[in-house]
């Protein structure tokens, strides 16, 4: 898609007089043309932008508003997207109009696909600016290191993959290869199935799959206030009652104490991290989720649930216990350092009709 960046038109002195009016090309993948050219006007009195797409008839003209930060924070400059009034750094043009990336219901590709694959786009992605391919300039020695280290773990990851797929883990394949899932005992397949839907695997997938570009995190902060008129709304959970009882395992889980490992729950402080469970069949793709830790007595999580590409907003409180913060179930008030996604939400294990399996803490 088509896009502009009010951080690029910052670097690029738009923003400063003389400078008022520009026209810059996006590069886009279309069967009709390969570029776009988009006319940006900028009326500093009324804090507003005039997007203009003059090789396309007619030519369309889009105001946007243009929004500053405290100078003493940066002073960025955002764009409050004209569909959904909300503040971005990056406008989109799709559907015949420029909107921000939610709005217009955008994903990025690396968020498609199998994991092996968004793997592998993610290595080459990274190979190419190791090589300096298209021109761009070589990384600097801390950002090849970094790059060296990235792809490292990327392959450590793929080779992993490729053998938890390898026949050695089963029976001979031969004429009655079709029954082979049927030879490999329960037990077995829930002990691969569990630990790959864990907290920590799914916040390894996705730092393995982030974009160093990616505004996913700033957004989650802008959206502080929403999650907070979703506390205690338990709308989604309909139909608890007719789940059959089954093993915490075979769900997408979040634990405060593996959150508390990557230094995300910090009093007084908020942070953002991204999970991913795609590929898993489990019934979620991958959660964004915001820890807001500021305010004492006002503590909360935030959660932006994506599936199907869909996306499904909850919140849940968060409560300070002399073990740590510890989350309060929305369905039983109770408060668990782990919750269990089932049903279309988060809530504690025991609410959702799943118990841990006979053997295990």
């Amino acid at each position: 898609m088509a896009s502009i960046d009010s951080r690029r038109l910052r670097r690029d002195g738009f923003f400063e007089p003389p400078i008022n009016h520009t026209r810059v090309t996006c590069q886009i993948i279309s069967p009709d043309a390969f570029e776009l050219d988009v006319d940006l006007a900028w009326d500093s009195e009324r804090s507003e932008i005039l997007i203009g797409t003059p090789n396309l008839a007619p030519d369309r003209r889009t105001a946007v508003t243009v929004g500053r930060r405290d100078p003493s924070r940066g002073g960025a400059y955002y764009f409050v997207c004209p569909l959904s009034a909300e503040r971005c750094e990056k406008l989109y043009f799709a559907g015949g109009g420029w909107g921000s990336r939610k709005a217009k219901g955008l994903t990025y590709s690396s968020q498609n696909g199998s994991l092996s694959d968004r793997y592998g786009h993610t290595a080459r992605r990274l190979t190419a600016e190791l090589e300096g391919a298209g021109g761009r300039p070589l990384p600097s020695p801390e950002r090849r290191a970094w790059i060296e280290g990235r792809l490292e773990r990327l392959g450590r990851r793929l080779d992993g993959m490729v053998r938890r797929r390898s026949p050695s883990h089963f029976a001979p394949v031969g004429a009655n290869a079709d029954l082979l899932i049927l030879s490999k005992p329960a037990e077995r397949q829930d002990a691969l199935r569990g630990p790959s839907l864990s907290t920590l695997r799914a916040l390894e997938r996705a730092e393995a799959l982030s974009d160093e570009h990616d505004d996913t995190i700033q957004w989650l902060y802008r959206r502080g206030g929403d999650f907070e008129t979703r506390l205690d709304d338990v709308a989604w959970a309909e139909g608890l009652a007719r789940l059959a009882p089954d093993y915490v395992e075979n769900y997408p889980r979040i634990s405060l104490r593996a959150l508390a490992q990557h230094g995300l729950l910090r009093p007084g402080h908020r942070r953002g991290v991204q999970l991913d469970w795609s590929g898993l069949d489990c019934g979620l793709d991958h959660c964004n989720l915001l820890l807001d830790l500021r305010e004492d007595g006002r503590w909360f999580a935030g959660f932006e649930i994506f599936i199907d590409g869909r996306l499904v907003d909850q919140a849940l409180r968060l409560i300070d216990t002399v073990d740590g913060p510890a989350f309060r179930c929305p369905l039983s008030g109770q408060l668990t350092d782990t919750l269990v996604f089932r049903a279309g939400g988060f809530a504690a294990a025991n609410a959702l009709g799943a118990t841990r399996r006979p053997g295990r803490a």
